[in-house]
């Protein structure tokens, strides 16, 4: 939680730590990210590497939010 800013979007200042979704690792989440239920995109990308592409990684990934910028969020699979 360097400096209280959102580990996740890089711009909001943090409310607090969560542990994500994808795996046994906390971030520190402001609450829109909170809200949406994002996680950081370069956590996506690593799961999406180590599991060797979008066809050996479960489908409910694909609708997980990361977010592009101040307040706007995209799905996962929106990302390639």
């Amino acid at each position: 939680m360097a400096g209280n800013i959102c580990d996740c979007c890089k711009i909001f200042k943090s409310i607090g730590v969560a542990s994500s979704c994808l795996g046994p690792i906390s971030f520190a989440y402001c609450k829109k990210c909170l809200q949406f239920g994002a996680e950081p995109e370069d956590l996506i990308e690593y799961v999406i590497e180590t599991n060797g592409g979008w066809e050996h990684t479960a489908e409910w990934v694909r609708y997980i939010t990361v977010p592009i910028g101040p307040g706007i969020y995209i799905f996962a699979d929106q990302l390639i």
